[in-house]
């Protein structure tokens, strides 16, 4: 696996002169990342954004890995070839195989066939590829001008879907969430889930990982290997096809035969996955992971300039069977009154008011932190309001660094999304709606209970 990673030369088997053809874009993004040597492949020889074109596979330099673009009936004798030109791993970006059926899944068994011969292992095919922010290898057929690429970080995407893959990097791209590494493996017709998720295990660079999965043919095996991997760091899991109509549609889509979605969802949370409700919750659990621990429990306490977000998260806490409104202690309301203004509601939620200042939220989170009574910390921030609009700054500096998980809760439009950017890059998770805050911070805790249960 790690030759998909950090390649000794990449070759673009199928690559073309033409900017509106698949092989251009997918050179193109290598040569704006990856820093090794890139080798395109085409019979026309010639020179490519700079790079010298080979004619054949033979007459290129030795390269570990390969991306090809081609049609699905030129794919296996090129992946033999590849593997007796010393190539060790295969991207294949081009579809036409076991998801349309007939010859495709002919092709996809030759192809397969082929590889094994020549000890080559094989990311797809109908799929993206790979990106890994540290050594730059992005196999993308999207043009960087139409998708965003997220900056460095530890956050690490198995799925089986490019599409769902794409919207994942770019919403965490806008919100300031880093990756670590990225695999859509399309059709799995030899590296899977399971390889995936083994191989990440080890990775210290990743600290969670996330896994869209339509189907699986060995499903014993990977809830075995996930229980090691979730001992060790966070999986947040979104299952695909957890209807009839899902399943027919993933089968289409992959290839894939989708698992019976109840049965499935609660095995994975027997071996330690925390289970998305939906792609919202399974993006807001890969940041809050990225950036924090699991809470000791689910006793939360909020404090606020603006109470109304305030007053729907305390509905969507007594809605959750793990997460509960926290009390502070007597002593800790008799310090946060002492340091703040008189008409401050010293309660749950702490209610600064629209008068608030950075300070004032200093101040609370201060004593909040000493509170054994609470368990994660939620600041409501009212950006748009004078008090912090004007001195937002100074919340980058009050915010991080807390011992207690802290979530910020805000929304908004350009501003609060400039300011929510910055303060998610000091280190602090931002989510933008009450009950999405909870649903990460119920997950977050049961992973907790499971991790308690293991040592035991």
């Amino acid at each position: 696996m790690k030759h998909f990673f950090n390649p000794d030369g990449i070759m673009v088997i199928g690559a073309s002169s033409n900017p509106e053809k698949i092989g251009y874009v997918v050179l193109e993004s290598l040569k704006n990342s990856y820093g090794g040597r890139i080798c395109p492949i085409n019979p026309k020889g010639g020179e490519i954004l700079g790079l010298k074109v080979y004619e054949r596979i033979e007459d290129a330099p030795e390269c570990e890995m390969a991306v090809i673009v081609l049609p699905a009936e030129k794919v296996p004798d090129a992946v033999e070839r590849f593997g007796r030109h010393g190539g060790k791993a295969v991207v294949v970006i081009s579809g036409g195989f076991k998801e349309l059926g007939g010859k495709g899944a002919e092709y996809e068994g030759l192809m397969v066939r082929k590889a094994k011969e020549q000890g080559v292992r094989i990311i797809g095919p109908n799929c993206i590829g790979v990106l890994d922010t540290y050594s730059g290898v992005d196999t993308f057929f999207q043009p960087k001008y139409a998708m965003l690429r997220p900056e460095r970080g530890s956050v690490s995407i198995v799925t089986q879907s490019g599409a769902v893959g794409i919207i994942a990097l770019e919403t965490l791209a806008k919100a300031g969430v880093g990756i670590d590494k990225f695999i859509s493996y399309g059709n799995k017709a030899d590296v899977n889930e399971i390889d995936a998720l083994r191989y990440l295990m080890n990775e210290e660079s990743t600290k969670v990982v996330g896994m869209y999965i339509e189907g699986l043919e060995n499903g014993r095996e990977f809830l075995d290997v996930l229980k090691e991997v979730a001992k060790k760091k966070p999986v947040v899991v979104i299952k695909a096809g957890m209807t009839a109509h899902g399943a027919r549609a993933a089968k289409s889509h992959t290839g894939s035969l989708a698992s019976d979605g109840r049965v499935f969802t609660g095995a994975l949370r027997q071996h330690g996955a925390m289970v998305a409700e939906d792609l919202e919750n399974f993006l807001d659990l890969l940041n809050f992971f990225s950036l924090r621990k699991c809470p000791a429990g689910g006793r939360a306490i909020m404090v606020t300039n603006g109470a109304g977000p305030c007053v729907l998260t305390a509905d969507w806490i007594c809605r959750s069977p793990v997460v509960r409104l926290g009390h502070l202690s007597y002593e800790t309301r008799k310090r946060i009154e002492e340091r703040l203004p008189d008409f401050v509601n010293v309660d749950n939620p702490v209610d600064l008011t629209g008068s608030a200042l950075p300070e004032w939220y200093e101040m609370a989170l201060d004593e909040m932190e000493k509170d054994e009574n609470i368990d994660v910390v939620i600041a409501a921030l009212t950006l748009q309001d004078e008090g912090l609009s004007g001195s937002w700054r100074n919340l980058l500096d009050i915010l991080p660094g807390r011992e207690k998980p802290l979530l910020v809760l805000a929304s908004g439009g350009p501003f609060t999304e400039e300011v929510s950017f910055s303060i998610q890059k000091a280190g602090v998770p931002v989510i933008p709606f009450p009950r999405r805050v909870v649903a990460v911070i119920e997950k977050s805790v049961e992973y907790r209970r499971w991790l308690e249960k293991q040592s035991i």
